[in-house]
């Protein structure tokens, strides 16, 4: 099988269909897709893959000005370079894709079932599907051939930390744990075209954007895709440090030894940690481009802004969409200079997801993603703080949620209070933020008009979320349940001037 020929990447055609497209067929014909077809983890292992392609191919863009006339280019220079380097793209055999040549197996211990690699393999013991687990056995149905490229991609940017089998590489036996892969357990965020064309082209990244990325005196290299200086061996120092250190070796990160074998019977594979020097450093080494980019407030130290479940994405927004140089999302840099600012573009569709990791550090537990249609508006400096003012008022009220709740399980403290056990402080929570929910475009809106009316409409439907999440989870039925109900009723009603107090 050929990645670049055969088709095994899931899209939806512009007429809404389904389909599987080869690597050659999403440039050639990526007017025609409308966006791809996968989950979350997919979509992100499947974007750095074409996002990585369509910048070795054009080897920039160089500047903001080259990113906004390149989009004619991208097609033609991305075809003519699969066609170059096709033969890295081969699914078996020598130079396989994102396969060390030397990896063997002393004995079979080393072997593997191909659904090690797969993100559904097996189930936890906290009963959800597990994305990862590294005993996965044959009792699940067999991947078929045109699955195999995407369950190895996926298993190369978000294989999780700890123990991951071993590897006979050249003469140097590899076993012990390992670090993270780089797209491990925080939010990647894209922005979404009409195609999938325009789509790999708002997600570029400009080699200026890159340059001034990291600390000055340390600059990251632009470096080369991986298949292109695959290493020959742990001592490849240069091989090694382009799949490590630089920004395109990453994108497509060799973050796991990995051989695909091929029997009459079935697929099979050898899966285990990677020599030191190419585990994937985090920050603050290297910003990764997708992801959004927080200072702690306690020491100043920089931290990506983690995917959690059970959290609405939206709520996170004006940290994700911010645009300092040091903090925000890299990959929305080059975009919002060339065109956000200049008016060209109005609406844009935002995509943001990722995976969240469990209490183990070898597993994950849930996927989580959120898309919405944005007015540029939104992606200005005065909007972004709008955005915060609005998304702050909501948090207090929050706070004030809780406050009524434990009021209401004690309206007197001379007093036994209602047993509560039956009212979760969670599940209020999730009420009032699934309210909210619904009613974004309203902030949106406001944000976009930045008047006090429509704030006044954000603050309104901020009252009614308060007033269902209250109302559904404390019962006032019985005369000391409306006693108590009226007491946490005071602290409801008085949100605004907790919020307007600073609190």
């Amino acid at each position: 099988m050929n990645l670049v020929n055969d088709p095994w990447i899931p899209v939806v055609m512009q007429d809404g269909s389904p389909c599987r497209v080869s690597l050659k067929e999403i440039f050639k014909d990526g007017e025609t897709i409308a966006d791809l077809a996968a989950n979350p983890c997919q979509r992100i292992a499947l974007m750095r893959l074409l996002i990585c392609i369509a910048q070795a191919a054009l080897d920039g863009p160089r500047d903001e000005e080259d990113w906004q006339t390149c989009l004619p280019r991208l097609a033609p220079a991305a075809l003519a370079y699969l066609d170059h380097w096709q033969n890295r793209f081969n699914l078996f055999g020598e130079h396989a894709f994102l396969q060390v040549d030397g990896l063997y197996y002393p004995d079979d211990s080393f072997i593997k079932p191909l659904e090690t690699l797969d993100a559904t393999s097996a189930n936890g013991g906290t009963g959800l599907t597990m994305l990862w687990d590294h005993d996965a056995d044959s009792t699940h149905t067999l991947p078929t051939e045109h699955s195999i490229p995407l369950l190895l991609l996926c298993y190369m940017n978000f294989s999780c930390s700890g123990k991951v089998g071993k590897a006979q590489w050249r003469d140097n036996l590899f076993n012990e744990s390992t670090a993270v892969a780089p797209s491990h357990n925080y939010l990647h965020t894209y922005l979404l075209g009409n195609t999938l064309l325009e789509t790999i082209h708002f997600n570029l990244i400009s080699k200026n954007t890159v340059a001034t990325s990291v600390t000055p005196g340390d600059p990251l290299k632009w470096g080369s895709p991986v298949w292109e200086h695959m290493p020959t061996s742990p001592e490849d120092t240069e091989a090694v440090r382009n799949a490590s250190e630089s920004y395109l070796g990453r994108l497509v990160p060799l973050s796991r030894l990995v051989a695909l074998i091929q029997t009459d019977s079935r697929v099979n594979c050898m899966a285990g940690p990677p020599p030191d020097r190419l585990r994937m450093k985090r920050l603050p080494f290297l910003r990764e481009p997708a992801a959004s980019v927080l200072l702690s407030k306690k020491d100043g130290q920089p931290f990506y802004l983690s995917a959690k479940a059970g959290r609405h994405i939206w709520r996170d927004l004006e940290a994700i969409l911010a645009t300092e140089r040091q903090n925000g999302t890299l990959s929305l840099q080059s975009f919002l200079q060339a065109f956000v600012y200049t008016q060209r573009i109005t609406n844009l569709r935002v995509w943001i997801g990722g995976s969240v990791k469990g209490d183990n550090e070898a597993k994950y537990d849930d996927l989580v993603e959120w898309n919405a249609d944005l007015p540029s508006a939104c992606f200005l400096d005065r909007s972004l703080t709008a955005y915060r003012a609005g998304i702050t008022s909501a948090n207090i009220a929050e706070t004030s949620l809780s406050d009524a709740i434990r009021k209401y399980s004690k309206p007197d403290k001379n007093k036994p209070g209602i047993d509560t056990k039956q009212i979760p402080f969670e599940w209020a929570k999730t009420i009032y933020w699934n309210s909210l929910d619904i009613s974004l475009n309203v902030l949106l809106a406001a944000v976009e008009k930045n008047t006090l009316e429509a704030f006044k409409a954000w603050e309104n439907k901020i009252r009614s979320a308060l007033h269902s999440a209250y109302n559904r989870t404390c019962p006032h039925e019985t005369p000391r349940q409306i006693q108590a109900y009226a007491q946490g009723l005071k602290i409801i009603e008085s949100w605004k001037e907790k919020r307007d107090h600073g609190a």
